[in-house]
């Protein structure tokens, strides 16, 4: 037996109160950045008229699918754009070249040094600005300058978090940022072994943006509030929309 067909969109919880211009823009610019088939429709949906119908219109949910979901920010960091004893931790831009390149222990010896774009104070905030992908870098002067990502070094990504758990040291239910900055503030002397036991390192290169806007996410195209999500193209292709409901 086949199952029941999916509502249209104007039955969905939430589609009412929705802004549907809002979402019709964001939609837009993703869409002419993810080509075909996304950029044709983005077009299309450009003519004047009615946001909502424009949705109803073009588009029919498909099946409901259960997805993990997690939230983005874009850290704020102390860095500079010299090393001192004060920022010793570096930043570093793509280095020339295809890669592998040397493993987060090699790099937290030096190797690479002489491509870092800055410098962080808190190693720990410069590890979590490359699980993120990009920040704003407060520097001594006041200023802020923006970072994205650049590349990878080529060496698999280990959790920090996993390893805390597997060490007994937080339970898989307390796992978090925060718990591990506090397992950190408590236990300083063990945090470079910490870092180390990911070889992975993200590579950064430098953003021009206003400083109102958000960071560029995978299409190059800046993150909105409540209007991107982070996808894995082997599931979902690049620019498609997406209606999310959380259960709370």
């Amino acid at each position: 037996m086949r199952g029941a067909a999916p509502p249209p969109l104007a039955a969905l919880p939430g589609w009412e109160g929705e802004d549907h211009g809002a979402a019709l823009a964001a939609f837009r610019a993703s869409a002419a950045a993810a080509g075909p088939p996304w950029d044709a429709l983005g077009g299309a949906l450009a003519r004047p008229g009615d946001p909502r119908a424009a949705w109803e219109g073009a588009f029919a949910p498909g099946a409901p699918v259960p997805a993990f979901l997690t939230g983005y920010w874009e850290p704020e960091i102390a860095a500079a754009l010299a090393p001192s004893a004060r920022f010793a931790t570096p930043l570093l831009g793509l280095p020339p070249g295809d890669g592998p390149w040397p493993d987060r222990a090699a790099v937290m010896a030096g190797a690479l040094a002489g491509h870092a774009l800055a410098w962080a104070e808190d190693p720990l905030d410069a590890f979590l600005l490359e699980v993120q992908g990009s920040g704003r870098l407060r520097l001594p002067d006041g200023s802020v300058r923006r970072i994205g990502y650049a590349g990878k070094n080529g060496h698999p990504y280990r959790s920090i978090g996993q390893a805390l758990v597997a060490r007994g040291a937080v339970s898989a239910e307390a796992v978090s940022a925060q718990a591990i900055r506090a397992w950190a503030g408590a236990h300083p002397d063990a945090l470079p072994a910490l870092l180390a036991s990911n070889p992975s390192v993200v590579f950064f290169r430098w953003l021009d943006l206003a400083p109102g806007r958000g960071p560029l996410g995978t299409l190059g195209v800046p993150l909105l509030p409540l209007r991107s999500l982070a996808v894995d193209p082997a599931h979902l292709p690049l620019g498609a929309p997406v209606w999310v409901e959380i259960d709370e």
